[in-house]
């Protein structure tokens, strides 16, 4: 029986592979070491896989312990291809904000566009669709397809990209779209939207765990390589009182088994395996390591290097980053261990490393203030929970703590908005949480709510308002009240209904589209088999429900997936819906049908 984990490894790439340069690690000097050798890693691995006592029932749990093997092979990326349709591209330029823009066309009008939804402003996170304001670029199907989007009654499909991978995630600036497929990232130059020209691809024998974008860079999170284990145990067993089954008792010992698949990256068609002693690691004993590789692109620039640096720890469960930094999160043992990397457009640095108890849930956890790094978690000891806050400082030492927030319960949804905190815990009721962050050395609860349900996400409205998405019964859409922050009041909610129990905005944030100046909210709300766009007029006053926008073919349609939505946006007073097979395109206004265009 053999133990996986992708090894997390720092790799110092020399500037002869693949025009990927090596960034040496500045700041905190002595904490980083490089193995000498292949030998030398091997002891560490061996000397360092934390040994753990497993107990459990026997014959109860057979092959707990069993975790497949996946062997990632990597060749010479490559090439892609695209499906052309005639007709004229148009220049046009893009102005404005992170969240609002304006384009101006030709041929068309300027027009007020959303975006994805975003945690940081500035700090693009890639999605399933992307729009500029006048075209779209949606992954469906395996294929990316480009769309000329406004004006909506012209939508038409101008190209498809099919590669031999899947495409995951896109990212657009300006005329180059980044494609995040599992293991590559591929970057075409789109100036011509019927012909998209593949200019850069970069490709791995790994997982794309992340990305972000900070003005024209792509700063990318992978897990690359693969470490494969096993321990030599030894067994006992016992009765219990109090069950008929034997206990067993399976304690390990040396590790009997390893295997290390060493890093592999390939910029265009050059290959490079990353050797034992480029490879920098932390002194620290771990249930599991894992190679991730942190890698910085300039999207305009074709022919320049490509910048990366990788580290030895856990495997990567969160990532938070800012305009300046890359937190990476880690769950080692009852503590989060996080790892701040400075970049600065390909310039990669690493900072330092703290820890504190507790998990995290996702990356709303985490969140950066006036130089401060900030986290809440839930940790559990003796069969109880219960919930902090940590701030750390630039140095990642904590500083400050709030500690026992809602002792039995777990957080459902985090949100930090400035000097507060948003928290929602959950076992039977929904207790929000008002916490003041004011002074970083002293955190406290300013404010509680006891309601029924909870919230999976929660989103500002302004600053005195909270929007909550979650559960109570059905799918609930709150909206909270924090004026007075001691005294937090739910002033309004809409319940969909013990039958309507799903929606992806609960899991993924960028499901979520919410305008202010438009007083709209608009989400995919259904069951697990088909979820419509529901539309919302959302004011101070209320929540209504404006209609709903699906994409079955009938009202019995049922059974796939395929007809749900997953995203929203808008462009001018056009609101399109996108889900894995058709785009479609209503007035926002009253809602009714302009265009559908179907993805085949």
């Amino acid at each position: 029986m053999k133990k996986i984990a992708p090894l997390l490894i720092l790799v110092i790439l020399a500037s002869v592979c693949l025009g990927v340069t090596a960034v040496s690690s500045q700041g905190l000097q002595g904490t980083l070491k490089k193995f000498g050798s292949y030998q030398e890693m091997e002891s560490f691995l061996r000397t360092n896989l934390r040994k753990e006592e497993t107990r459990h029932s026997s014959g109860l749990l057979d092959g707990l312990f069993n975790r497949s093997v996946v062997t990632a092979s990597l060749s010479a990326p490559s090439s892609s291809k695209y499906t052309g349709f005639s007709g004229s591209d148009f220049s046009y330029t893009i102005g404005g904000d992170s969240h609002y823009s304006k384009i101006d066309d030709t041929d068309t009008t300027s027009a007020e566009y959303s975006t994805t939804n975003i945690q940081v402003e500035g700090v693009d996170e890639a999605d399933i669709v992307k729009s500029d304001g006048k075209y779209m670029y949606v992954v469906a199907k395996r294929k990316v397809f480009i769309i000329d989007a406004y004006p909506a009654n012209q939508a038409r499909i101008l190209s498809k990209i099919e590669n031999d991978g899947a495409p995951v995630e896109l990212l657009v600036n300006g005329d180059r779209l980044v494609v995040l497929e599992d293991a590559s990232a591929k970057i075409y130059d789109i100036s011509n939207k019927i012909s998209p020209i593949l200019v850069k691809n970069i490709s791995f024998n790994g997982h794309y765990f992340a990305s972000r974008m900070i003005d024209n860079f792509v700063y990318l999170i992978l897990n690359t390589g693969q470490i494969q284990f096993d321990y030599a145990y030894e067994y006992s067993s016992y009765y219990q009182a109090t069950t008929i089954f034997p206990t067993e008792i399976k304690v390990a010992q040396d590790v009997s088994y390893l295997q290390v698949t060493l890093p592999i990256i390939a910029v265009d068609n050059n290959v490079c395996t990353i050797q034992a002693n480029e490879i920098n690691y932390f002194d620290i004993k771990d249930t599991s390591y894992s190679f991730t590789t942190v890698m910085a692109i300039d999207t305009q620039e074709e022919n320049d290097q490509t910048t990366s640096e990788t580290y030895v720890t856990g495997s990567a469960r969160n990532i938070f980053v800012s305009s300046n930094n890359i937190y990476i999160a880690f769950n080692s043992g009852e503590k989060t261990v996080v790892h701040k990397i400075a970049m600065n457009g390909t310039k990669i640095e690493y900072k330092g490393r703290g820890e504190f108890p507790g998990s995290l849930l996702n990356q709303f956890s985490m969140d950066e203030y006036s130089g401060f790094f900030r986290a809440a978690t839930t940790s559990r000891k003796d069969w109880t929970s219960k919930n902090n806050i940590y701030i750390l400082n630039e140095n990642l030492s904590v500083v400050g703590k709030l500690e026992d927030i809602a002792p039995g319960e777990s957080i459902y949804s985090a949100r930090f908005t400035g000097e507060r905190a948003y928290m929602v815990t959950f076992r039977m009721t929904d207790p929000f949480f008002v916490i003041d962050l004011k002074d970083s050395l002293n955190p406290r609860v300013l404010g509680e709510l006891k309601i029924p349900g909870f919230s999976n996400y929660l989103h500002p409205y302004d600053e005195n308002h909270i929007i909550g998405v979650g559960k109570e019964g059905g799918v609930k859409i709150a909206l909270f009240d924090v004026s007075n922050p001691e005294e937090p009041d739910e002033i309004s909610k809409y319940d969909a209904g013990a039958n309507v129990t799903d929606s992806y905005a609960l899991q993924d944030h960028r499901a979520f589209l919410f305008s202010m100046s438009k007083n709209m909210l608009v989400m995919p709300i259904g069951d697990h088999e088909l979820q419509d766009a529901n539309i919302f007029d959302m004011t101070l006053e209320g929540i209504n429900l404006r209609g709903k926008i699906t994409h079955a073919e009938s009202d019995y349609q049922s059974g796939s997936s395929s007809n749900s939505v997953r995203r929203s946006l808008y462009i001018g007073n056009t609101l399109y819906t996108v889900s894995n097979d058709k785009v479609k395109m209503n007035n926002l206004s009253n809602l009714s049908l302009v265009r559908v265009l179907e993805l085949n």
